[in-house]
């Protein structure tokens, strides 16, 4: 029995020392086996990785308004990921007439499909959610989903058609538009579009239409360029306004048009918000009505 001891010793030994060679082996060690019966292999070690996870990505519905206690709120809900012990939820606001979602100041742990917003005023949100497994250090994330959005204000999006394209354009309650069509010439510069004023104008509005030969000239004219309604847009001031005159939107044969007529009075202070709802605009030349 002390010969055997000594053998089964020397091949474990032997087995651990392997760990760690460099050089690979050419083919897996044959087992020893010796008269008690017992086995022993050696065996190629592996360094332990960090753990993987296989969990699905969560499918977030769009934002529905709901009434709230103190506000409007604004329910995300998405379907269970297999697995998941909970979510982490990133969510993030902006005031109508910003361009840009403010950063989240933290993310959200919860059990529950379900993320509750709110906001007293004209807010959007958008948030983005993962699942995880485990606690502490043992924890593993799934990977982020797509961005949802909703809104704790009534949106609406109207239409005018003609023979250079549909114009269309969206808009919260606090903003009026009327839309022009080729017959009832309402506008000024052009021949079907809307007629954009905020609820709180005492005169004035913004004339929106597209055109193909739109041309300006005078002395005093300043120009200068924006990123508006997702393409390049030139803004024209002339005699040193304090609000601009005219928006040329786009570098194609057809542009859409915004003049401001008349907005001196309100166009100081609503000058954001105006150009949130025109940030909307969009034309499509492939729908021509006339």
């Amino acid at each position: 029995m002390k010969r055997l001891s000594v053998i089964v010793s020397a091949v474990l030994v032997l087995a651990i020392s392997g760990c760690g060679n460099a050089a690979p082996a050419e083919k897996e060690a044959d087992p020893v086996i010796e008269e008690t019966g017992v086995e022993v292999t050696t065996e190629a070690c592996t360094a332990e990785g960090p753990e993987t996870t296989t969990l699905g990505i969560p499918q977030v519905k769009d934002g529905v308004m709901q009434p709230g206690e103190e506000a409007v709120e604004v329910h995300f809900v998405w379907d269970p990921v297999e697995g998941a012990d909970g979510y982490e939820v990133s969510a993030q606001t902006k005031y109508y007439a910003e361009k840009e979602y403010r950063e989240p100041a933290e993310t959200v742990e919860t059990t529950d499909t379900l993320y509750v917003d709110g906001a007293q005023d004209y807010f959007d949100f958008r948030i983005k959610v993962r699942a995880f497994k485990g606690s502490d250090s043992e924890r593993v994330y799934g990977d982020w989903s797509s961005f949802a959005e909703g809104s704790a204000y009534e949106k609406t999006t109207l239409t005018a058609g003609g023979p250079l394209g549909e114009l269309s354009v969206t808009f919260p309650d606090v903003w009026n538009v009327e839309v022009s069509t080729v017959q009832d010439e309402k506008l000024v510069g052009g021949n079907y579009g809307f007629i954009i004023t905020p609820d709180i104008a005492d005169g004035g509005h913004l004339e929106v239409f597209c055109s193909e030969n739109f041309g300006v000239c005078g002395t005093g004219l300043k120009s200068e360029e924006i990123d508006l309604a997702g393409q390049k847009a030139h803004v024209g001031t002339y005699d040193d306004h304090e609000n601009w005159d005219f928006i040329i939107i786009g570098e194609d044969k057809i542009q859409i048009i915004v003049q401001s007529i008349g907005c001196e009075s309100w166009m100081s202070y609503q000058w954001e918000e105006a150009m949130a709802v025109l940030d909307t605009l969009k034309l499509d030349t492939s729908k021509t009505e006339g």
